[in-house]
This record gives C-alpha cells, sequence and structure tokens, in this order.
C-alpha cells in the first residue's frame, strides 16, 4: 500500500513538473506594438505636399473619431523629403466597434472631411503577441499606399 501511495505520489510530481518545462513560451517576452500609419495630404496636380506649401496649416488640421471626439494627432516635418506627415494614436486602433475616422481641415471656404477606416486586429502566434491590420480604407478621395506604413490622399482627387 505504501509503495503504491509513494509510485503514486512520484507520478503527480513527474506530470507537474513536466508540464512546466514543456510550456514553450514560458519566460518568452515577445509583443509587438500596432504599426503606427503616417498620411499625407497631396495635391494631385503636382505632387505636392498640402501642408508642407503652406496650403493648409497644421493647427487647422484634426483627426476625429466616430463620436466626434478629437484624436491626438502629431505632425512630423520631413524637410529632406519636403512633406508633412500626420500621425495619430487613432491609427494604432485595434477596437472592432470603433474604426471610424475622419480628418478635417478648417479653410475659409468650408470644411474638407476625409473619412477613412483603420483596424488592426491583436494576434497571438508562436509565443508572441502581434498586430495585423485588418481595414484601412480612405472613404472619398483617391489614395495610395506608398510604403507598409506611408497613405498619400490627393485632394484634387475626390472617388
Amino acid at each position: 500500500m505504501k509503495l503504491k501511495l509513494i509510485i503514486g505520489f512520484l507520478f503527480v510530481i513527474l506530470g507537474l513538473t513536466s508540464l512546466n518545462s514543456c510550456n514553450k513560451c514560458k519566460d518568452v517576452a515577445c509583443f509587438t506594438p500596432p504599426q503606427s500609419y503616417k498620411l499625407i495630404l497631396m495635391d494631385s496636380a503636382n505632387g505636392s505636399d498640402l501642408l508642407y506649401n503652406g496650403t493648409f496649416e497644421q493647427r487647422f488640421v484634426k483627426v476625429f473619431d466616430s463620436k466626434n471626439h478629437t484624436v491626438e494627432t502629431n505632425f512630423i516635418v520631413d524637410s529632406i523629403q519636403q512633406k508633412t506627415i500626420i500621425n495619430s494614436t487613432a491609427f494604432w486602433n485595434t477596437d472592432a466597434d470603433n474604426f471610424n475616422y475622419s480628418i478635417r481641415i478648417q479653410t475659409d471656404t468650408g470644411d474638407i472631411v476625409i473619412p477613412f477606416e483603420i483596424l488592426q486586429l491583436e494576434k497571438h502566434k508562436d509565443c508572441c503577441t502581434f498586430f495585423e491590420l485588418e481595414k484601412f480604407k480612405i472613404n472619398t478621395y483617391q489614395s495610395k499606399i506608398v510604403d507598409y506604413d506611408f497613405c498619400e490622399i490627393y485632394l484634387n482627387q475626390p472617388l
């Protein structure tokens, strides 16, 4: 009886130890944050950046979510390529219930509104967490993804 109890106890200990040692994700810290997308407002007639050339002022360009709340927006000026890049926390969106946004540009003749959709979904594979772009669409103006994370929006060419 004692021998059966000892053998049973050993099997339990070995089983628990092997379960813990087979966890391939133990002590693995692997996380890639959502991709940051950058938008550039372009003049389709001459290819110039409409913020960089002064057609629009940064202070009159805002990003809004679907609830009409202003979203944090940064402008990155690249004087070498003569571009002003719009970067926003909206572009990190991982909320499947709220992925509609708009860029609003105040002008003397009225607001220019550019609705867009962006959604990145959280994924898990091989012990890592990462995000995949599920949807990225500019709804009312022609646009072109130039690089993996850059999109040019052509304001002179509505859809």
